[in-house]
């Protein structure tokens, strides 16, 4: 397989992120790292993202000691501070008060409705929580996610994601990045917890590349090269040129094994056929897509509207596979590339929405992903 990179908003912002204080010990390194192998153990999805992993001494209270003494203006300059600062300040339930911490009016939009309830939220009740634990911090351009854990009195605790940027000398909450966006998913998948049997991981050569940047929505902000982008290597095979589901060609086996699943699947939505439709599915979900089909949450639109679908690649690791594909408005006219799973059961092929990797499921079928793989295929 043919190897190459593709530079995907490689163009991103830079501040001087990586110039912080260093009074938090939380040192930016390129960590390589594998998400999904197929049945033979190769990797076939991997990534590499700029990323730290705090000490587990990196706690509020030692954040706290560390930065005793200092002015407020100085400790603004410090991202885990302002975390710090909203967990003490969101037990005086002044929602108005934690809104000046968070910067933009989408962010803004996102703290009033995470805030909405707070009086009666025990998770910002700082008498039920006895500390805060720092895990990772992502760098993605100027855009910084930090990733904690907030330890209960009784001895549970629960995990939070907080994304920050530097803006005018001080650091704000923005909410930028939705919880699909490709680049907080491989944050996600960042195997700090087991580091090191990773930290030698190397792309296996065969793999396509992809690097994708974080370019900042505020247009007067220079977006100039970074070295923080996420990189993603992956396995992907290429059908038959336009393979349309309706044309007589003969294909290989999986290739037409996979039409066939497509022209099925047309035909049972199109006429409605419930059961047809349930049998599409993998045996295990069909209970739960029985129960859905007449529910908006069960709407497979591409299914319905269009005559016709040209299938373009797919990525298969075994048990699963995703499918990408351009259905057709008309003649000259296509939607833009979509994916569909498929799960393997006894030699046949179904509809599936639950694979066995949450993080390459998120990534694969991401509309980043979509979109690197329709310049990146000449699509």
């Amino acid at each position: 397989m043919k190897y190459f990179v593709l530079t995907f908003f490689i163009f991103i912002t830079t501040s001087s992120l990586m110039a912080e204080s260093e009074l938090v010990d939380c040192k930016i390194n390129r960590h390589a790292f594998p998400i999904l192998k197929d049945n033979e153990g190769k990797v076939v999805l991997c990534a590499e993202l700029s990323a730290g992993i705090y000490s587990e001494s990196i706690t509020k209270s030692k954040i706290d000691e560390l930065l005793k003494g200092l002015p407020e203006v100085k400790k603004l300059t410090i991202p885990e501070y302002l975390i710090i600062k909203e967990f003490n300040e969101s037990k005086e339930g002044n929602i108005q008060k934690l809104l000046l911490n968070y910067k933009g009016e989408k962010s803004k939009r996102y703290a009033k409705s995470l805030f909405s309830n707070i009086s009666e939220l025990r998770d910002y009740n700082r008498d039920n929580v006895k500390d805060i634990l720092f895990q990772t911090k992502t760098v993605f351009g100027d855009l910084i996610r930090i990733k904690y854990k907030r330890i209960a009195r009784k001895g549970h605790s629960f995990g939070w994601v907080s994304f920050l940027k530097k803006i005018d000398g001080r650091y704000y909450f923005v909410h930028e990045l939705n919880d699909n966006h490709i680049l907080h998913t491989v944050a996600g998948a960042f195997p700090y917890w087991e580091w090191e049997k990773h930290h030698n991981f190397i792309f296996p050569k065969e793999l396509l590349i992809a690097d994708l940047g974080y370019s900042s929505p505020n247009p007067n902000v220079n977006n100039d090269y970074s070295s923080t982008s996420v990189r993603i290597g992956y396995a992907i095979k290429r059908f038959p040129n336009n393979l349309s589901l309706f044309n007589n060609n003969i294909f290989p086996l999986f290739e037409e094994n996979v039409r066939n699943v497509f022209r099925k699947a047309i035909k049972v939505y199109q006429s409605n056929d419930k059961n047809g439709i349930v049998a599409m599915w993998e045996p295990k979900r069909r209970k739960v897509i029985e129960k859905l089909i007449d529910h908006s949450k069960h709407s497979v639109e591409f299914f319905n509207q269009y005559s016709d679908i040209q299938l373009k690649f797919y990525f298969d690791y075994g048990k699963e596979c995703f499918v990408y594909f351009r259905p057709v408005i008309n003649k000259d006219e296509y939607a833009p590339l979509r994916v569909v799973r498929l799960s393997r059961e006894n030699g046949k092929l179904f509809l599936t929405d639950k694979t066995e990797s949450i993080f390459a499921d998120k990534i694969l079928s991401s509309e980043e992903m979509a979109k690197v793989l329709a310049i990146q295929m000449g699509e």
